[in-house]
């Protein structure tokens, strides 16, 4: 990209906005399916919305035949404009009872987290007659305690399935887990595969069980510079499919049940780019500052502050001088980059990679309206918000 094509959709589209591209989008669920699938032939990725739920990226699933795993009735919402029922998987702590009943009832493959939507599968279940559900387990794999799904070591697990197993038109078909770490490590994965088969061997009947979802967690492309911020190195898709696929073939054959997994950082972070203009530059004592139409919100929007990688596009050539970008809240601390040596100037940009997790999804409307998303031939996957749109839920406005 050069300055002419930058300052191009900046007047299009405003002077901050994020770059989708869907191939990279489409190369990483294809390269993380196509792993598993060599080690395990009966596997399917449902890409986790939560990371990104942009609706392009649903219309992407659709078309090249992947699920979606929602975690809200809200992302259940979005994902329904175009996937099918039958083509999500319902997770999350806080499903409402008309959430789960209509999941249910459009074919979802609903994962149950608490005995507070266990006792409302239980009144709603003679509505239907059949239901197939799953249940979310967690167990020790040396990181910690986690607060979703049912425990198995102190037995709440065993309660839970036993009291599905009470109800005469409900078939349980799915045990589901999901462990976040920073490691993300092989031989996290190892632990939490082998985990979820001494579950399954655990439970009455374990021949019902149609999926064995190990949720998601896995490193996706970055560059060499981001593999170092981490305490192993980051293993590829083929290393993880050899551990999570050996397991499941060493215990069901190749024809066992069908192995879900839920990617979603690995999946979109590096298939988005946010990219800003230079509108000013101060000096203030010894520092000197250039002011850029982005803020941390949008860099850093989860608080986890970590050295991005980034680029830069200048127009003219100026001496290199050391500086920090600052954006365009009123808060001391919104500084995009401290102390770096550059030659931008105003009228430049910087381009922050890997900017797909987290980012546009997560970012609140704080000082400013959120960026347009668009494509490099002229699509607009999102306009650039207005301020209509953030009054508009507001009463009296």
């Amino acid at each position: 990209m050069n300055i002419e094509n930058l300052s191009r959709m900046a007047d299009l589209h405003g002077t901050s906005f994020y770059i989708f591209y869907p191939e990279r989008f489409l190369s990483n669920l294809n390269n993380l399916q196509g792993a598993i699938v060599e080690y395990y032939p009966n596997s399917q990725l449902a890409y986790a919305l939560k990371a990104n739920y942009m609706p392009a990226l649903c219309a992407l699933l659709k078309e090249h035949g992947y699920w979606g795993e929602v975690v809200s009735g809200m992302e259940y919402g979005i994902a329904r404009t175009h996937l099918p029922g039958s083509r999500l998987i319902f997770n999350g702590p806080c499903k409402l009872r008309e959430e789960i009943r209509l999941a249910i009832r459009e074919g979802a493959l609903v994962n149950v987290d608490s005995f507070y939507e266990l006792n409302a599968l239980e009144e709603m279940a003679n509505e239907f007659q059949k239901i197939n559900i799953g249940i979310r387990v967690n167990f020790d794999i040396g990181t910690g305690s986690s607060r979703f799904g049912f425990n198995f070591e102190n037995g709440e697990f065993s309660r839970a399935v036993k009291q599905l197993q009470r109800l005469s038109n409900v078939t349980l078909v799915s045990i589901h887990s999901h462990f976040t770490t920073h490691e993300r490590s092989l031989e996290i994965f190892k632990r939490r595969i082998k985990g979820m088969l001494r579950v399954i061997d655990s439970i009455p009947k374990p021949e019902n069980i149609k999926y064995v979802n190990l949720g998601g967690g896995f490193f996706g492309p970055m560059s060499e510079t981001a593999k170092k911020r981490f305490p192993v190195m980051p293993p590829s898709f083929s290393e993880y499919a050899a551990v999570i696929g050996k397991n499941m073939t060493e215990k069901f054959g190749l024809q066992g049940p069908c192995l879900m997994f839920e990617p979603g950082v690995s999946m979109i972070a590096d298939a988005m780019d946010y990219v800003v203009k230079v509108l000013d530059k101060k000096k203030t004592g010894t520092c000197q500052y250039l002011t850029v139409d982005g803020s941390i919100n949008c860099l850093y929007p989860t608080g986890r502050w970590y050295e991005p990688d980034y680029s830069v596009v200048c127009g003219d050539d100026a001496p290199n001088r050391k500086c920090s970008i600052v954006g365009y809240t009123c808060m001391e601390h919104d500084v995009l980059l401290s102390d770096i040596e550059t030659n931008a100037q105003p009228g430049d940009f910087f381009i922050f990679h890997n900017r797909g997790a987290y980012s546009n999804v997560y970012k609140p409307p704080f000082i400013k309206e959120s960026p347009a998303i668009i494509g490099l031939t002229g699509e607009v996957y999102a306009h650039r918000q207005t301020y209509r749109e953030i009054v508009a839920p507001y009463q009296g406005s």
